[in-house]
């Protein structure tokens, strides 16, 4: 398929001093999501999602279902009838074990084929799983001296928290650092150990792809969140977030589309991809179908207090405009009442600006879901000059821009135009929603004979084309630029020689 890409350009330079932006907004997918995690108090939930019940919008949440209080289980019920969404965060906020109030709540799942054994942890019954045997190719070799379960020996990391692989035992071993600098070593599950000895050790990240659980203990994670979930009368969550703090064994992609979306039908996830996470780039290359189980948080910060609001206004508008799923991140600070009331200025912004609000379900099923859910409109993917939704004088999704003149009219009915003399005209970074293949760039351009463009377009690979203007009135020019199949976003800069200007900006996804 061959796309166009529409550039008007115009002789001379102009300068703008205070430019009056049009309601004008990006087209596409892009849009914002809010999460918050854990089972804070219920008081702090009913307010926080009161807010966007204010503006019309509907929030994420995540819980650990076998820790939930009967105050918890009453709102979860009337926070999913207002549409928000109930996220899995595991049943006990770990991966390596489930933590049961009682014997009775853990008899069910105790002869489950993931349960390694079960201990009494100040009254709950600690279900410890099984994990798969780490790459021993991938461990940092060192050797490992401890007394009494004090590790004594120079460790291969600065990291606080660790794992630590004896092949001499066969076992896997947590580490812990506190404060004081003291290193203790645990089971892979939390309990101490009085283990002294000399041996040669293999030590992992916490956080390692290479350290993880089994299949069938993400099995077992998935019938403990969903049984209670029946018991409560609450509808099973579909989407899932990777539980942090303490000792953190991530939860990997591919197990989890094998495990959750595959045999239980979750739609989304923050679980670790292969390749590291990514920011969430429409039409991004995903040959494996991975991407949504990669939904990361942390795109913006609505709980940083001490970030200027209007940061967080622009890097969301930006971000929406490059075709991007931008999700915040909250643990709700202690000041929460300045936490609400900044939450109520974003929410009553995005409205205003007319911002897509999205659960992530509903994000996952935009940008990687099937042709019921995908978005599928034609649309503009270079966002336009005259939208600025954050209102700072740089237009959405723009890194750089000379000579703005937001309200410029251009002969394809559109609005906004930048110029400059002998330099760059703009400049647009990680643009996503790249349609593939061979696409012909074009462009409207006037100017003298003394004048020409140098657009650089860069994927995988770079390109630049010059373009010398030869004409007093508009001419349509063109530029043909391909873009191959692994691209996920690209760079967009266009710069001249001379003295022109530029606007109008078109290059079409078609779905």
């Amino acid at each position: 398929m061959t796309g166009r890409f529409f550039a008007s350009v115009l002789c001379g330079v102009f300068a703008v001093s205070s430019p009056a932006f049009a309601a004008e907004a990006p087209e596409g997918p892009g849009c914002v999501s809010f999460r918050s995690d854990d089972n804070r108090s219920v008081e702090l939930w009913s307010e926080y999602s009161g807010l966007f019940d204010k503006y019309g919008f509907h929030s994420c949440g995540s819980f650990n279902f076998a820790s939930l209080s009967p105050e918890h289980v009453k709102f979860l019920k009337e926070f999913q009838t207002k549409g928000h969404e109930v996220m899995d965060h595991t049943p006990s906020h770990m991966v390596q074990y489930i933590d049961f109030r009682n014997k009775e709540e853990a008899a069910p799942f105790v002869s489950h084929p993931a349960v390694n054994h079960v201990f009494d942890v100040s009254g709950k019954q600690r279900v410890c799983l099984n994990y798969k045997s780490p790459d021993l190719s991938k461990g940092k070799k060192f050797q490992l001296q401890v007394k009494e379960g004090k590790i004594e020996s120079d460790l291969p990391t600065k990291a606080s928290t660790f794992f630590i692989y004896l092949p001499e035992k066969s076992a896997l071993y947590a580490a812990e650092k506190s404060k004081d600098g003291t290193v203790t070593l645990k089971t892979f599950w939390g309990e101490k150990l009085d283990l002294s000895g000399t041996f040669e050790a293999l030590g992992y990240e916490q956080g390692s792809v290479f350290v993880t659980v089994t299949d069938e203990a993400l099995d077992l994670h998935a019938k403990v969140t969903r049984s209670f979930a029946e018991k409560y009368g609450i509808t099973p969550p579909v989407s899932w977030i990777q539980p942090g703090g303490g000792i953190i064994c991530w939860v990997q992609g591919p197990d989890f589309k094998k495990v959750f979306a595959e045999k239980y039908g979750y739609k989304a996830a923050h679980a670790y991809l292969p390749a590291g996470w990514k920011p969430k780039i429409f039409n991004e290359y995903d040959p494996d179908g991975l991407m949504k189980y990669g939904i990361n948080w942390g795109d913006f910060m609505d709980d940083n207090l001490s970030l200027d609001i209007e940061k967080v206004k622009k890097t969301i508008a930006d971000g929406v405009a490059l075709h991007r799923m931008m999700v915040g991140h909250c643990h709700f600070p202690g000041d929460s009442k300045t936490y609400f009331a900044r939450i109520d200025i974003l929410l009553k912004w995005l409205k205003e600006e007319n911002i897509p609000v999205v659960t992530m379900k509903e994000g996952a099923g935009l940008f990687y879901g099937d042709k019921s859910e995908r978005f599928a409109k034609k649309f503009n993917i270079i966002p336009p000059l005259s939208a600025d939704r954050n209102h700072d004088g740089i237009p959405d999704g723009y890194a750089s821009t000379k000579g703005l003149n937001a309200d410029e009219a251009l002969p394809d009915g559109s609005k906004g135009s930048v110029s400059t003399k002998d330099g760059q005209l703009f400049a647009i970074n990680g643009l996503g929603a790249l349609p593939r293949g061979k696409h012909k760039i074009e462009f409207y351009a006037k100017g003298d004979a003394a004048s020409e463009l140098s657009l650089s377009w860069k994927t995988l690979s770079s390109s630049n084309s010059l373009v010398k203007l030869d004409s007093a009135k508009w001419k349509l020019y063109s530029v043909e630029v391909e873009i191959p199949e692994k691209a996920v976003s690209a760079d967009l800069s266009l710069s001249v020689k001379g003295a022109a200007s530029a606007g109008a900006f078109k290059l079409i996804y078609q779905p």
